[in-house]
């Protein structure tokens, strides 16, 4: 569970909506993340019944009261392909579920729904534009926004699916930088591989707090290019990364001759 999500201002809806404690609510949160990580690592947790759900979550009340409280309360979204999809789960899945969805080629739901709500907002925003730019003689006077690279999107997500992150990434200048990098001659392979490379160098040097933003990792300051393969060598567990000091001793320390 991510830090502050006890005391969130969501954990007191659903302690309202269901009238129980502060630490139940945690612990059917928990319970939720738990069984999307085993049983539904995209996020699509509505290819269960609410039944089931409940059984799982350990809910002996109404299984359609605790589903409309999770979806009433931001913790589960309401989607027409997969019936729920919980929120947001891209950024609570563990770095293990982000692995298993890289190694198959599959992306979190929660994503797609964003990507496809972007899209949609973009168009109508386009439409909207070009409505109101319409000049007296019938023409339309509006730059349409470039479509953007569906590689770069790609690479994109897959950098979201692999590495944690201290703030929310800024979409559009992203996608631009992964676009320049692509046209640079970078392939999108070896753009996702650098992603896969800093996640493994964040889990071998637990280095937690030093996380590049997507669009500073494949900005101008090219942190990528220390992780293209070829580039990157494994560092060994907890040593000193690239990011910030480790506060372990060198090996051959000795503290023979020292007084107690």
């Amino acid at each position: 569970m991510k830090r502050g999500t006890p005391d969130h201002p969501k954990v007191d809806g659903l302690m309202n909506a269901l009238s129980i404690a502060r630490c139940f609510a945690v612990g059917i949160l928990e319970s939720l993340w738990h069984m999307t990580m085993r049983y539904a690592p995209t996020g699509d947790i509505g290819k269960f019944t609410d039944e089931q759900i409940a059984h799982k979550l350990g809910w002996d009340g109404d299984p359609q009261e605790l589903i409309k409280a999770l979806v009433v309360n931001g913790w589960l979204v309401e989607n027409r392909k997969h019936r729920l999809i919980v929120h947001d789960w891209h950024d609570h899945a563990d770095q293990s579920t982000k692995r298993y969805l890289a190694k198959h080629n599959l992306v979190f739901a929660s994503l797609k729904l964003a990507s496809t709500s972007n899209t949609r907002a973009r168009a109508t925003t386009r439409a909207r534009a070009s409505a109101n730019t319409i000049t007296p003689d019938g023409v339309d006077s509006s730059r349409e926004a470039p479509e953007e690279n569906p590689k770069a999107v790609e690479v994109y997500e897959h950098y979201l699916a692999m590495v944690p992150r201290t703030r929310s990434p800024v979409r559009g200048q992203s996608v631009k930088n992964i676009a320049k990098r692509l046209e640079d001659g970078f392939s999108p392979d070896d753009l996702m591989k650098a992603a896969d490379n800093y996640a493994e160098e964040i889990r071998l040097t637990e280095q937690e707090k030093y996380f590049y933003i997507v669009s500073n990792f494949y900005g101008r300051a090219a942190y990528y290019e220390a992780f293209l393969p070829g580039k990157w060598k494994p560092p060994p567990a907890k040593a000193t990364s690239r990011h910030g000091p480790s506060h372990e001793l060198p090996a051959d320390v000795s503290f023979e001759g020292l007084s107690k």
